[in-house]
């Protein structure tokens, strides 16, 4: 398989990705897409008409098993972020079926730590009966949307009590 024929590949895990985000929330997830993909991110994910912290996901996908273990390579270069606000969705793309097998994986960036060290690849077990340390991190096309949905929603805290908001009298340096 040739190099576009990988990004196309890419290009359809993602597009399959935004569908089940958007269908598994109920539409309550607002997916948009960065202009530059520099901060190995695929997309910013907010709860619709709230604004505040997103979330940004990097999507990866492979099209061949080793047995029923997902081999994925995470970060590829020097930059390799960490944040509670930033996960990697994980998934095989069965290309006989033309879907995304399941389980899939959504796994947040702090658990990519190990030893001290951040994994730059990871393997993945798809079989049911296995309990890997990846196990926790499982994830139904069904169960998708809803389980970004609550990840936004802890996201989400209440200014402390007593804080006032920034509020400004002036519209001078305002553009627009």
């Amino acid at each position: 398989m040739g190099k576009r024929e990988y990004r196309q590949i890419g290009k359809a895990a993602e597009e399959r990705f935004c569908s089940l985000v958007i269908l598994g929330s109920g539409g309550r997830i607002e997916i948009v897409p960065p202009l530059a993909d520099d901060e190995r991110r695929d997309f910013e994910l907010h709860v619709k008409h709230r604004f505040g912290r997103a979330l940004s996901v990097q999507v990866r996908c492979h099209t061949k098993l080793t047995g029923s273990l997902l081999h994925v390579k995470l970060f590829r270069g020097r930059i390799q972020p960490v944040d509670g606000a930033y996960w990697f969705f994980l998934a095989y793309l069965d290309l006989e079926s033309v879907d995304l097998g399941e389980p899939m994986f959504l796994i947040p960036s702090h658990a990519l730590r190990s030893a001290g060290r951040l994994l730059r690849e990871i393997r993945v077990s798809l079989d049911p009966g296995s309990h890997d340390r990846w196990t926790p991190y499982r994830v139904s096309r069904s169960e998708l949307g809803r389980r970004l949905l609550a990840e936004l929603r802890k996201m989400r805290r209440p200014r402390p009590a007593g804080r006032p908001t920034a509020q400004s009298s002036t519209t001078e340096g305002v553009a627009g």
